[in-house]
């Protein structure tokens, strides 16, 4: 089996049409259970002496980066909707052994998003995160950022909070400004993912591949502010390629910010107006997440107060804001699992597990 690592990390480093073809073919083999062993040795010209990819497997030990192959059962099937999916997926982070998810959005948009633009993403990406939405963006300045750190601040949920995509190798963080963010990450079971082994460096190009990884990984893509040229719109084409929606608010007219999003409901991406209709678009109802929403929330606080011990309204309504707060503790309350003194101090009773359990509200 790390044979046919090597072999596919060879593939991975060739260039131009060569490797797009191994990345047809092989793409093809995995999505038909056909002979992967067969269809890859179709390449046996390319491989050479395989030293140098035993050297990127040993670099990739030392910074403990999980190697993905595309005939993994670990590999995010998600990929496969791409034309050219990438053929080795290297991974950062505790969880990076573990199964992709598959409920996940991407949020991208401009470097230089304005702070009507960075709201919006910090708004969106909480009310993802609090119903249970893995969030995938590319760790680049502005709504980037934003939508990674507003994850990352988001009261915990189950599964992982944010996906960022590199278009280097994951042995330096780029930008590096974002180091503190990538530490953020990791300590938050979080991943950072690429299709470059360590030691690559963010040239132009890559970019624009990166981009087709975070629509690859998502389950719709929203562009939140971008102008004419932005390169999140190359996000939103490799989506509508690969058959993945694509949304958008609309922006102020005249406003060069959101030239972009004009473009995009021109050529037939959908309106984000409200987030009923986004959710209704993807196939979940009002209920169901009105449902999940409140299970969450429970959880959330109970796992809180576990932690931190008894809390004032006050701190409680900072954390978590106020929709749905006091109908939540005082269902938790009638159920034994929280007791308020003076009617406004909550502190849980039970063990800390009960916080980690499918607690129902409904």
């Amino acid at each position: 089996m790390q044979n046919n690592t090597l072999k596919l990390l060879a593939l991975s480093r060739l260039a131009g049409q060569s490797r797009l073809r191994a990345q047809q073919v092989l793409r093809r083999s995995r999505l038909q259970n056909g002979s992967f062993e067969e269809d890859l040795e179709l390449f046996s010209g390319s491989f050479g002496d395989l030293s140098k990819e035993r050297q990127i497997l040993e670099n990739c030990s030392k910074f403990d980066i999980a190697v993905i192959p595309i005939f993994s059962v670990r590999y995010p099937t998600q990929l496969l909707r791409l034309d050219v999916p990438p053929l080795i997926l290297y991974v950062r982070g505790r969880r990076g052994r573990e199964e992709f998810p598959s409920r996940s959005v991407a949020i991208v948009g401009s470097r230089r998003g304005d702070a009507r633009g960075v709201a919006h993403t910090r708004e969106l990406s909480r009310h993802l995160r609090g119903h249970g939405f893995t969030l995938v963006s590319g760790l680049a300045y502005g709504i980037d950022s934003a939508c990674h750190w507003a994850a990352l601040e988001s009261p915990d949920t189950l599964g992982i909070p944010t996906i960022a995509v590199m278009p280097c190798g994951l042995d330096n963080i780029y930008p590096r400004a974002h180091e503190k963010l990538a530490r953020a990450i990791f300590e938050s079971d979080s991943l950072i993912v690429s299709e470059y082994p360590p030691g690559e460096a963010p040239l132009p190009y890559r970019f624009l591949e990166r981009n087709r990884i975070v629509a690859g990984l998502s389950r719709a893509v929203v562009v939140v502010q971008a102008a004419a040229k932005s390169g999140a719109l190359s996000t939103a084409r490799h989506a509508a390629e690969a058959g993945i929606d694509v949304f958008t608010p609309p922006g102020m007219l005249e406003d060069p910010l959101y030239g972009g999003n004009h473009q995009l409901l021109q050529c037939g991406a959908f309106l984000l107006s409200s987030f009923e209709e986004f959710y209704e678009h993807l196939g979940i109802s009002a209920r169901e997440t009105g449902r999940s929403s409140h299970r969450i929330l429970a959880q959330q606080i109970l796992r809180f107060l576990l932690e931190q011990g008894p809390k004032h309204y006050r701190e409680l309504r900072t954390k978590f804001g106020n929709y749905r707060l006091a109908e939540t503790l005082l269902e938790l309350e009638s159920v034994g699992r929280l007791e308020c003194s003076d009617g406004i101090v909550y502190r849980a009773l039970g063990e800390k597990r009960h916080a980690s359990e499918g607690y129902n509200v409904d």
